[in-house]
């Protein structure tokens, strides 16, 4: 299971849950980690598409890294954030967390 928290404004593209692929998730289980937790740095335009993704802490698992990235940058989209009726830029930042359990 992989849960995001945190993120600012409204994403309007329907949540999925961001899972490492069948190789990452072997590397997990034989790690031993019981979860593994990464969290990003998102800065959305003011139209509501990503402009970076930055990451803050790794999961330790490079590829989940990755993925994690790609998919935020890719399919993440957002309602504009507006300051005084504007739309305006905004940076944000989101934790995941991934759980084999």
């Amino acid at each position: 299971m992989a849960r995001a928290f945190g993120g600012y404004g409204e994403r309007v593209t329907k949540p999925e849950d961001i899972v490492p692929d069948e190789r990452t998730q072997s590397d997990i289980f034989r790690s031993g980690a019981e979860k593994v937790v990464g969290s990003y740095k998102v800065c959305i335009s003011a139209e509501g598409t990503i402009a970076a993704v930055t990451q803050l802490k790794s999961t330790g698992f490079p590829s989940y890294d990755g993925t994690i990235q790609d998919t935020i940058r890719n399919k993440w989209r957002y309602k504009p954030f507006l300051v005084n009726g504007q739309p305006s830029a905004v940076c944000t930042a989101v934790r995941f967390v991934y759980s084999q359990h």
